[in-house]
């Protein structure tokens, strides 16, 4: 029987993910196993948008695996936040490479996020984001 679960497909992972040589001392490139999850559900919800105006906001977003997938599937435009730098100019990177999509890097807390962007974003998307708590 076929699952009906809403799966990422692979072809969208990192191409470095598993390779030896590649240092990855912040966690930005590898994506983290609720990462995917959260990508799957922001695929599911842009699938219930039908192609709708919608944004989301992925806080603590990393290598930034569930905006890409926002953006890949029709998001107008992604907030994504991290306290560092190098994570939002990777996916920065990445958005240009996929060339779909907007995204607003935010540098910074999650405890600091000022109320605009969040109280106009319809999906906000949170993983492994207390890991270190």
């Amino acid at each position: 029987p076929r699952s009906t679960k809403t799966q990422v497909p692979a072809e969208w992972l990192s191409p470095v993910m598993g390779d030896s040589d590649v240092s990855d001392v912040y966690g930005a490139i590898g994506v983290w196993p609720a990462a995917f999850v959260a990508a799957e559900e922001v695929m599911k919800y842009a699938g219930e948008k039908k192609g709708g105006d919608w944004s989301c906001l992925e806080l603590g977003c990393g290598a930034g695996f569930p905006s890409l997938v926002a953006a890949k599937r029709g998001a107008a435009s992604v907030y994504a936040l991290d306290t560092e730098q190098l994570t939002l100019d990777l996916l920065q990177a990445a958005f240009d490479q996929q060339g779909q999509g907007r995204l607003i890097p935010l540098l910074g807390d999650a405890q600091d996020l000022p109320q605009e962007p969040l109280s106009s974003v319809p999906l906000v998307v949170v993983s492994d984001l207390l890991y270190s708590v």
